[in-house]
């Protein structure tokens, strides 16, 4: 068995690094054979997947493992049902997480300690279907798909503030991550516009 691995190394404050180096570490010494790749920007994730599902989607030696947190999650879902070959032939996605919500994980029962999440992942017999959400953004005419939520006006709003703000990354330092949540939730609460939608 091959792993691809996408790691994230911002994730979480920079746990991304960390985990990273929790994980190589048990894979040497397991002696198994993998390829580490690293995000560098917001959409590397996405990019990454695509690459990789293109060249191994439907290869049963393979399996892609995901380092990060639930965004990096959603871009490497994005990632292979966007490639030519990933929504005929999926690529079997493990998820070691370590962002600051890791809401995926914990609603499917994935561990946030690496090396358990790993064995979850090695001593697994089968793989899980897992649903997917997609939508079509209309004003923008793009689609994507989304795993654990979607939002739309004002939790929308809190996330994209809080992932913008340096205040998270201060916060995720010291593991406090979830609390730029609440600042950016009371300033989105002052200052949302109304807007119209159809669904």
């Amino acid at each position: 068995m091959h792993y691809s691995i996408i790691i994230n190394p911002v994730a979480g404050g920079g746990r991304g690094n960390s985990t990273w180096s929790t994980v190589k570490a048990a894979l040497d010494a397991a002696q198994l054979d993998y390829t580490p790749l690293f995000t560098r920007d917001e959409e590397g994730a996405t990019y990454l997947t695509m690459r990789l599902a293109d060249r191994h989607a439907g290869r049963p030696d393979e399996t892609l493992i995901v380092i990060g947190g639930d965004g990096t999650l959603h871009q490497v879902v994005n990632g292979v049902l966007q490639s030519k070959n990933g929504r005929q032939h999926p690529l079997p996605i493990g998820y070691i997480p370590c962002g600051t919500g890791n809401d995926f994980a914990r609603g499917y029962g994935i561990s946030t300690n690496p090396l358990t999440a790993l064995h979850q992942i090695l001593d697994a017999e089968t793989t899980e279907p897992v649903t997917i959400g997609h939508y079509h953004d209309a004003i923008k005419n793009e689609d994507g798909y989304f795993l654990n939520n979607l939002g739309i006006g004002f939790d929308a709003a809190v996330v994209s503030r809080t992932n913008a703000s340096k205040s998270k990354r201060r916060l995720n330092r010291l593991h406090l991550g979830a609390f730029s949540y609440v600042s950016q939730a009371l300033g989105v609460l002052y200052d949302q516009a109304p807007f119209t939608l159809m669904v």
